[in-house]
């Protein structure tokens, strides 16, 4: 039995309690008209303006954005766990959610981001705001790969360092639990090209049912 039969590798999921927003950097930031978000803004700060009854509306600039998809108003509904949503396309419920609830706004250069057509820039937007709201939920989570071998002696499981299993043995954090798939495919790029020669165990720390996913994609069922 060689070497890759011989070894077992348990991989742990783990939730990541400190996953950056991913309004850090990428481009989209998302705003919240409630005082009780961290990512609260008064709306006459970010592009609204007010009329003499106090009415409020986006002023030209913000217009524009909303015009040509550089930005977009957010829809909140909250019970239990949050969901936000481009205006209009959420769960709607009379005491649960609200239809104006905040903005998202593209606040880098126009040519950065990508999607050129105002259709384009709302599945950005829309794809960018799940991944805003699986954050804010705390469904982030993350992978370590332990390797193990049977002990010829007591057939107890022995723990093998990275050097011992001829492997790396990473540690990684950030992964959303709507992209599974994709947390699944670096384990193996990790791991090699032989990573199905290997026995693999996955265990959870949560229990969010990802660990039955994560052994399915595995297997590529």
């Amino acid at each position: 039995m060689n070497v890759k039969q011989k070894t077992k590798l348990v991989i742990k999921l783990w939730h990541d309690d400190q996953a950056e927003s991913p309004c850090e950097g990428y481009g989209w930031k998302a705003y919240s008209f409630s005082r009780h978000h961290s990512n609260q803004a008064d709306p006459l700060t970010i592009g609204f303006e007010e009329d003499e009854d106090g009415n409020t509306a986006p002023d030209k600039e913000l217009q524009a954005k909303l015009d040509s998809g550089l930005a977009f108003k957010l829809s909140y509904f909250e019970h239990g766990l949050c969901a936000w949503s481009l205006a209009g396309e959420g769960s709607t419920c009379r005491w649960d959610s609200v239809s104006n609830g905040g903005l998202l706004v593209w606040e880098e250069d126009e040519d950065g981001i990508g999607a050129k057509t105002v259709e384009d820039r709302t599945k950005d937007a829309r794809a960018f705001i799940d991944q805003y709201t699986e954050w804010c939920n705390g469904s982030v989570f993350g992978y370590t790969i332990e390797a193990f071998k049977v002990c010829e002696c007591c057939e107890q499981d022995v723990e093998l360092s990275g050097e011992e299993a001829d492997l790396d043995l990473p540690s990684c954090g950030g992964y959303y639990a709507n992209d599974v798939e994709g947390m699944v495919c670096d384990m193996k790029d990790n791991i090699g090209s032989d990573w199905a020669d290997y026995e693999a165990v996955f265990k959870e720390e949560n229990g969010f049912g990802l660990a039955d996913e994560a052994k399915r994609l595995w297997k590529g069922e």
